[in-house]
């Protein structure tokens, strides 16, 4: 999913939940980190706490059509 939207493996991406929540996706060697909040605000505090040196990528629901 990260790299046919052409987000680096360094970047840090936050999307909305189609029901409600936000998804944080932290690409790791061994698969993909996920860690689910409440809001935006805290999704965006939180990516930012677990990688600090990342870019955070706000993206639309991987459930929305584009």
């Amino acid at each position: 999913m990260l790299a046919k939207e052409g987000v680096d493996s360094k970047d840090v991406i936050v999307r909305p939940l189609t029901d409600s929540g936000w998804r944080i996706e932290l690409p790791r060697p061994d698969g993909l980190f996920v860690v689910v909040v409440v809001d935006q605000p805290e999704a965006l505090w939180l990516a930012k706490r677990i990688r600090p040196e990342a870019e955070i990528r706000l993206m639309p629901s991987d459930r929305e059509p584009i």
